[in-house]
This record gives C-alpha cells, sequence and structure tokens, in this order.
C-alpha cells in the first residue's frame, strides 16, 4: 500500500497503479483479484465486512473512484453509509 500511496501523491495515474502495481506485489491469488478487478466493480458488489481483505478492496475502491484524498477516505470511512474502520490501511 505504501508504493501505492507515493505513487498517488506524486501523480501517477489511477489505472496505471491498479493495473500495474499488483504485478510487483507477492500476494496470494485471491488478493491479486480483487486488485486487478477493483476498477471494473460497483460498489454494490463489494463487500463491506470487517476482514481485512474486504477494507483492503474499500479503501482501493475509493481511492479510485474519488478525485481527492479528502473524497477517498470519506468515502472509504462512509462505505454504504456504514461507518467502517481503515485505520490499518
Amino acid at each position: 500500500m505504501g508504493g501505492i500511496i507515493q505513487q498517488a501523491i506524486v501523480g501517477e495515474n489511477k489505472r496505471f497503479l491498479i493495473d500495474e502495481v499488483h504485478k510487483h506485489m507477492d500476494l496470494i491469488y485471491d488478493v491479486k483479484l480483487r486488485v486487478v478487478d477493483i476498477k471494473y466493480k460497483t460498489m454494490d458488489q463489494i463487500n463491506s465486512t470487517s476482514s481485512s481483505l474486504d477494507s483492503l478492496e474499500i479503501a482501493l475502491w475509493s481511492f479510485y473512484n474519488t478525485n481527492s484524498f479528502k473524497e477517498a477516505v470519506l468515502t472509504a470511512v462512509n462505505f454504504k453509509g456504514i461507518q467502517i474502520l481503515l485505520v490499518p490501511l
């Protein structure tokens, strides 16, 4: 996540980050699928449970589908009208 955040801060394209960064991550198959598919999912297709994998997906979806850091954080924290704890991310 740190690499994605750093590259986003310096202005890297979101599509590039989602498409390319996962290739350099040593992740299990299920996690890679979630990262790659994030740009094709709607809010309704993302689970809002307390699992860390769902939280990661929410954070990435919010980042990809908003236009500012503030908007991404607010979208992630209030995902689907439910306040979710995303502090670890």
